[in-house]
């Protein structure tokens, strides 16, 4: 055995994500090496065991350990050497920030989501940052270690360390290292897709939606096409910045569709590109996009003006099979519970909404078909609808349940309001029995009978 047989063994364990196994073969050579003189790991040894801490997330303070050891070692420090140290840093700053975010997913997100959001924590345990010590200082200090040997970072360097920056929320920092790139002049240094929507999300941490907006014009400008993470960091700021208009657009934007407002304060229609560069049409929204948007139309100061908006961006989430995966006929019985509350809460008007156009529609068929459409009328309104909430409570709201949020729905959001019950049997639901179903839909249907 000699240091390239262990060198090619634990590339190959680090390539197959195994990290902590490519440690303790680093460690064995470390061992051996006092009998073994020929077994001292070299330059390439450790870079080989720094990159497979950046590549897989392995503790943080592993790769610097091993970097301060070929400081004291005088050995040469190599770019992708200090990229893959730099890398370690992003990752685990990336891990802080969802686990500092775990409250706020309950939120947003739901009991479900919620669960999923711990699991990954149980599995980021090794590496999160316990300490919350600031890791963007540390990735800005190897960026000028970088310098002070002589290297020039590249556009790898620079992406990892605003990476970092941005799960910091050193949104600054990163626009810093933004200019930065730009005036190199190297092509190497120029800002790639990866390095904008890391200072996207920068910005959007710290709701500075404006500067977040025009690092997203000028990546498009620059004829970089935003992938759907790029879209999700601006959807974020424009959330926490309580800009539902322009969450409105951007959502359009991704949807590749004009953007209409249409609220009962005014009506405009307009056409909003973010940047004149054709869209990719492979990108596609996702449940963080749709949650943001709609979150941001929700927390406006008149949300009521929105709610046709609302409305539109839940049958657009429907149609591209984001949400409620399901048939009409399977709409009897809707899973609620993992979604935030005001996604759930356009979900019930949606799907009663389908109930009662399925309904109407059953009642207007011509003549030939009226005995078919008396009985699906029949075996329509025969069924009850219901929403299964849950009986977990909202964290920043401890009084308010799902459950209780979707009652006081269907009291607010209809005309006449709708009573929804919870079963003694089954707590975690809310059921809209047949006869409330029928009364709101009689009611709702007469006016429009009498009408000329």
């Amino acid at each position: 055995l000699d240091n390239y047989i262990y060198a090619a063994v634990m590339d190959a364990c680090s390539k197959s994500g195994r990290w902590k196994k490519a440690l303790e073969l680093f460690d064995e050579m470390k061992k051996a090496s006092y009998t073994h003189p020929h077994l001292r790991p070299n330059e390439y040894t450790y870079s080989v065991a720094i990159t497979s801490c950046g590549n897989n997330g392995a503790p943080w303070k592993h790769a610097m350990q091993l970097l301060e050891e070929m400081k004291a070692n005088k050995m040469t420090i190599h770019l992708i050497t200090y990229n893959a140290a730099i890398t370690a840093l992003s990752k685990a700053s990336r891990a802080n920030a969802r686990s500092t975010a775990k409250g706020k997913a309950s939120q947003r997100f739901g009991s479900s989501m919620m669960k999923q959001q711990q699991q990954q924590q149980r599995l980021e345990g090794d590496f999160i940052n316990l300490d919350h010590e600031e890791l963007w200082k540390k990735a800005l200090d190897l960026l000028q270690q970088i310098k002070n040997d002589g290297l020039e970072p590249d556009g790898f360097s620079y992406s990892a360390a605003i990476s970092c920056c941005g799960s910091g929320g050193r949104w600054e920092e990163a626009l810093e290292l933004m200019d930065v790139m730009k005036r190199g002049g190297n092509p190497k240094t120029r800002p790639n897709k990866i390095a904008y929507t890391a200072a996207i999300t920068a910005c959007g941490r710290s709701g500075r939606y404006k500067e977040a907006q025009e690092l997203f014009d000028d990546m498009k400008l620059q004829g970089l096409q935003p992938d759907r993470v790029t879209y999700n960091a601006l959807l974020s700021s424009l959330r926490i910045a309580q800009e539902p208009e322009k969450a409105l657009a951007l959502w359009n934007d991704i949807c590749g569709k004009t953007t209409t407002t249409n609220s009962s304060a005014s009506t405009t229609t307009k056409q909003t590109s973010f940047a004149t560069a054709r869209r990719d049409k492979s990108v596609q929204p996702d449940i963080i996009a749709v949650t943001d948007v709609i979150a941001a139309l929700t927390r406006s100061n008149d949300c009521q003006d929105y709610r046709q908006e609302i409305d539109q961006v839940f049958v657009d989430a429907v149609d591209r099979g984001i949400l409620l995966k399901t048939t009409l006929d399977s709409m009897w019985e809707v899973d609620l519970s993992g979604l935030s509350f005001p996604v759930a809460r356009a979900a019930v008007r949606y799907v009663l909404g389908r109930v009662k156009e399925r309904i109407v529609s059953s009642t207007t068929q011509n003549a030939k078909d009226r005995s078919d459409a008396d009985d699906d009328d029949e075996a329509t309104s025969s069924r009850e609808v219901t929403f299964i909430t849950g009986v977990g409570k909202n964290v920043t709201s401890p009084t308010t349940t799902l459950r209780d949020y979707i009652v006081n729905c269907l009291q607010q959001d209809f005309v006449p309001p709708i009573e929804g019950t919870v079963p003694p049997r089954a707590m975690g639901t809310v059921c809209v029995s047949t006869d409330a179903l029928q009364d709101w839909i009689e009611a709702v249907i007469e006016p429009q009978q009498q009408s000329p």
